[in-house]
């Protein structure tokens, strides 16, 4: 996608799969982590790894594997969006 459709995508992807658990800017679920600055912590490599797969990345993660559920140009819209947040 172009970098004009990412917003777009990454937007889409976080309504759908992470509002439900995430709370960025004051807005979602809190059941998972607060992701309002993560990309001050975490770079979009590290966050697709995260999403895709988590337990690769913490053995206790409760979060479930995006990998199947997202496709790539998907998994790195909304990788990128949450590194961007800080």
């Amino acid at each position: 996608p172009s970098i004009a459709q990412r917003p777009r995508i990454a937007a889409a992807v976080f309504a759908r799969h992470c509002i439900g658990c995430h709370v960025v800017n004051g807005e979602g679920g809190d059941d998972g982590p607060e992701l309002s600055r993560i990309g001050a912590e975490r770079d979009a490599a590290f966050l697709a790894r995260l999403i895709a797969d988590p337990e690769s990345v913490d053995p206790d993660a409760e979060m479930p594997s995006f990998a199947r559920r997202l496709s790539r140009d998907e998994l790195g819209a909304i990788a990128n969006y949450l590194a961007s947040l800080k």
